[in-house]
């Protein structure tokens, strides 16, 4: 009796490691299938101590997926905008746009960018203030990054 248990128990074992053996062996089989047929362009970011990954600053790229092909151009702040010199003028109103990869305007280009039209629009009737809205996007951040980012 004893020996039936013990080799139910070997059974289990050895189905419970078969299966997390083949889930492993397919998950790095998905991977490379994925890397090799559906690579991601992840040149535009480099690893951060506090926020996990940034934007490298001062580079162009080009994001191409099956649905689109976009001009990505980082300043030197590290967005995906013009630079913007920190000291402003008076008569200039600031807006600071944060958000994941749709205010980082993944799969757009740089002039479809919500920021980039709310800034235009805002400076059609001039009224003697000049508005910049600043684009601090990062595509895959959550609200804990984001919370960081505003913080820094």
């Amino acid at each position: 009796m004893k020996n039936k248990k013990k080799n139910v128990k070997k059974g289990i074992f050895k189905n419970i490691l078969l299966l997390f053996v083949t889930i492993l062996v397919f998950l790095i089989l998905f991977e490379i299938v994925l890397r090799l047929f559906y690579p991601q362009n992840l040149n535009y970011t480099i690893i951060s101590e506090t926020r996990v990954f940034e934007h490298k600053p001062n580079i162009e790229t080009i994001l191409g997926r099956q649905e689109f092909t976009t001009h990505v151009a980082i300043n030197s702040k590290g967005l995906r905008d013009q630079d913007y010199n920190y000291d402003k003028n008076n008569d200039t109103f600031r807006i600071a746009v944060l958000g994941d990869s749709f205010t980082f305007g993944y799969g757009v280009e740089q002039n479809e960018l919500y920021s980039e039209i709310l800034e235009k629009m805002l400076n059609k009737d001039l009224n003697g203030k000049n508005f910049e809205v600043i684009n601090f996007g990062t595509s895959a951040y959550g609200t804990e990054q984001e919370l960081i980012y505003i913080q820094d």
